[in-house]
C-alpha cells in the first residue's frame, strides 16, 4: 500500500513535470514563432524596399539611356547638316575657281594666240 502511494505520488509528480515542461516549450515555442514571424515581416520590409529603390535604379539608368541616346543622334545630325553644308560650300568654291581658271587660260590663250599672229 505505501508502494503503491508512493508510485502514485511519482506518477502525479512526472505527470505535473510533463505538463509543466509542455507549457513552458509551448510558450518558448509560441515566443519563438513570434520572433520568427516578426524577422520575417521585417526582412520582406527591408526586401520590398531595396526592390523599389533598385526598381527606381533601373528606371532612371534607363531613362537616362535613352536621353543620351537621343542626345548622341541630335548631335550626330548636327554634325552631318554641318559637314554637308562645308562639302556644298568648298564644291562651290570648287566650281568658281574652277571657272575662273577655265576663263584665265582661255584669255591667255588668246593672248598667246594674238601674240603669235603679230608675229
Amino acid at each position: 500500500v505505501e508502494l503503491q502511494k508512493m508510485l502514485n505520488e511519482t506518477r502525479a509528480k512526472n505527470d505535473f513535470q510533463n505538463r509543466k515542461l509542455e507549457a513552458e516549450h509551448s510558450e518558448s515555442m509560441r515566443k519563438l514563432k513570434e520572433m520568427h514571424d516578426l524577422t520575417m515581416g521585417k526582412e520582406k520590409d527591408v526586401f520590398e524596399k531595396q526592390r523599389m529603390v533598385f526598381d527606381k535604379r533601373i528606371r532612371e539608368l534607363m531613362s537616362g539611356i535613352e536621353s543620351k541616346e537621343s542626345d548622341h543622334v541630335k548631335v550626330l545630325n548636327e554634325l552631318e547638316n554641318k559637314y554637308e553644308h562645308k562639302l556644298a560650300d568648298q564644291l562651290e568654291k570648287y566650281d568658281r575657281m574652277s571657272e575662273k581658271m577655265q576663263l584665265l587660260k582661255q584669255k591667255c590663250e588668246g593672248l598667246l594666240e594674238a601674240e603669235k599672229n603679230n608675229f
